[in-house]
């Protein structure tokens, strides 16, 4: 795994299955690795070239983005994209839209909304907080944000 966060490119493998979902596929197939700092976690829906929308667990740390695609006649898919790779990051509907580069161009998906289960923080406290709480009109212009700065190396989120 510590290979493709060299890697100026995303890269997607096959998740593990794992009973519980996407996002217990997520913790076989990349678990935290030491020192990594998770910056958020969501459960979401997710689409690429304007297909079905398919259920999807989204984790965010200091080195990486990575995102379990639930399939339901073949095996789930882990996308890997280290913060080089992300070429763009915009509003798209209640969620938003991820450009990134991989080893035969450029892919493009399609995340929200947005159901952080997990490393809800706080900005004045140097945290991210997406205020799922006041819901997905303010969740997803600050989910842009702060993947904007990781991409740009700025730490909106804890060190």
């Amino acid at each position: 795994m510590s290979d493709q966060l060299d890697e100026p490119v995303a890269t997607w493998t096959i998740a593990p299955y794992a009973f519980g979902g996407p996002q217990a596929e997520m913790e076989k197939a990349a678990p935290l690795q030491s020192g990594e700092t998770l910056v958020l976690a969501s459960r979401t829906r997710c689409s690429t070239r304007g297909v079905l929308a398919r259920p999807c667990f989204l984790r965010l740390t200091d080195r990486r983005l990575a995102i379990v695609t639930h399939y339901a006649l073949h095996p789930d898919r882990l996308i890997t994209i280290p913060p080089v790779a992300l070429e763009e990051v915009a509003l798209a509907g209640d969620g938003i839209r991820l450009r990134y580069r991989t080893a035969k161009g450029s892919e493009t998906i399609n995340l929200g909304p947005f159901d952080v289960t997990s490393a809800e923080l706080d900005p004045e406290e140097d945290e991210v907080d997406l205020d799922w709480e006041e819901g997905i009109a303010v969740a997803a212009p600050r989910a842009v944000e702060v993947l904007r700065d990781w991409r740009n190396g700025r730490r909106a989120y804890p060190s």
